[in-house]
Formats: structure tokens, sequence, C-alpha cells
């Protein structure tokens, strides 16, 4: 697989996501814009280019004011900083506004990569790598360490990124290596493609992602992480870590399925029953962690 063009995997992901669309009523999502509502540029002073690729701008055309950091680069950025948007905003916790973007028939532009594309509201920074000392400077210090709780819980693996607005506000940020679900699932999730007469791409893609949900529910990495934080800082700070594991117990299935049915309209549908999978299973883990708590 790894020898045929990346091309040819986008379109046969965007023939398979027609079908699996065509039974689906019109997308009508405020979480969702079109691209041809807005000005891309690759000029800007956030120049660099990591794990997510090259980076655009998005300006509104009408309103200037509104912008957003873009990502197109890879299948997973999309997928992954939306659903995590969307889980710390029901937990409470700052994260810049994440949208995705849909690219209409009339877009003319050649920028995007993939067609899995995703916006991250754009914030005035004036300090990057926020840590504990700097807690004066910030409205929403106690978010400091619901970071630390919602990096162990979404299994991530490229470290806490946070920065600090001109209203003093603190935001966590590039949350794409999340979930355990990266390029390696998402660029076949989907594809109905038989290889070299032996190999359903699909059924396999679909197994091989869902058996990645099976690791340990063991609360007691958690329990030591927090330990460690009360050691440090103190039960009175390391208090915020176990906030978002409370809240998460309380996430409603209603609030899951209408932002992984979104999703859904632009990643292959098992994409969502994995999160929905993921985000059960989380729960679950919280439920012991919290347990675990009581009987130390």
């Amino acid at each position: 697989m790894k020898s045929i063009p990346p091309d040819i995997f986008k379109n046969l992901r965007i023939q398979n996501k027609r079908i699996e669309n065509s039974n689906k009523p019109s997308l009508v999502s405020i979480d969702v814009l079109k691209t041809t509502d807005y000005i891309f540029s690759k000029d800007f002073e956030v120049n660099r280019e990591g794990d997510s690729g090259q980076l655009l701008l998005a300006t509104n055309k009408i309103n200037k004011d509104e912008k957003y950091i873009v990502k197109h680069e890879y299948t997973d950025c999309a997928c992954n900083e939306f659903v995590y948007y969307k889980l710390a905003n029901f937990l409470g916790v700052k994260i810049p506004t994440t949208k995705l973007f849909e690219i209409p028939f009339d877009e003319k532009r050649e920028y995007f990569k993939t067609e899995f594309v995703v916006g991250i509201e754009y914030i005035n920074l004036v300090k990057e790598g926020f840590s504990f000392s700097d807690k004066n400077l910030a409205n929403n210090w106690q978010d400091y360490f619901r970071y630390r709780a919602l990096y162990d819980l979404f299994d991530e693996g490229d470290g806490v990124e946070t920065i600090l607005d001109d209203k003093g506000n603190l935001y966590r940020i590039d949350t794409t290596d999340a979930f355990r679900l990266g390029n390696f699932f998402l660029d076949y999730a989907g594809i109905d493609y038989i290889f070299e007469d032996v190999v359903d791409i699909k059924a396999n893609i679909r197994k091989q992602i869902m058996q990645s949900l099976n690791y340990d529910e063991n609360p007691d990495r958690f329990i030591h992480k927090y330990t460690k934080l009360c050691n440090e800082y103190g039960k009175e700070y390391a208090k915020y870590y176990l906030e978002p594991f409370y809240k998460m117990q309380e996430l409603p299935d209603d609030y899951v399925n209408d932002f992984l049915n979104t999703l859904c309209y632009f990643y292959a549908d098992m994409v969502g029953d994995y999160f929905r999978n993921y985000i059960e299973k989380s729960k679950r883990i919280c439920n012991n962690i919290l347990k675990s708590l009581l009987l130390h």
C-alpha cells in the first residue's frame, strides 16, 4: 500500500464518503465553515512546519477579525483537533475554538493536501510555554492542571503546549497527537478497495482501528500522576487535575453523537464508531480513577 500515490487513496476516501453520505440529510452545523468564505495565506507570522505540516492562515472575507490557523496536510489533524476541542469545551477547559472546513465544489484554490481541513481560532499570543510560576498572569491558571489531566486521559504524545493571549487567557494548543489515532489508520479508513486481490482494506482497517481500543483500563498510572502533583504542588492545586475526570462521566450521549455525526460527513463512519467507543472507555477509566482514590 505504501507504493500507491497518496492522491489515489484520497480519491478513494472521497468516493466512499459520498456513498456513506448519500442517505444522510444535508450538513448543517455551526462547527463547519466553507473554504470559499475565507482568504488563505501561506505567509504569516506563525511560519513553521512541524508534525502537522504546512500551516495556513484563513481570514474571513467579510469579517477580517475572524481568523483561523489551518491544518490540512495530514489525515489525523482535523478529527483529533476537532474532537479534542468538543470534549474540552464540555469539560470547561479552555482551548481555541476549532472548526471543520468544507471544501465546496466551486473551490478553485489548490491549497489543501487532504480533504480534511481544520481551523483553530487565531490567538493574539503574548507568551508561549506557560508554567505554574506564571499563574498570576493568567485568568484561568487552574487550567494548567486540567490540561495535564486531558493529556493523560486522551493518550497524547507531543507534550502540553500552552500560550497566553493578550487578555490574560491561558490556552492549550496543538492536540493532534491524541486518542491513539494517527495517519497509519486514517490514510486508509473507509477505502473500499481490495489490494492485490487479497487484502480488503476497508474491513482490515476497521478491524485494526477497533483493536487499538484493547488497552488496560487500570487507573494506577493516573493515580501516580495525581500523587506526584500533590507532592509537587499540594492538594489544593492538584485537585484541579481531578476535575475533568469527574465531568467526563457527565458527558451526554446526544452531545457526543451530535459532533461525531458532523465529523462523519468528512471522515469514514468507522472513525465515528471508534471515537464513540474511545469516549465510553474513557468514561469507565474516569470512574475507576475516582473509585480508586476513594480507597486510598
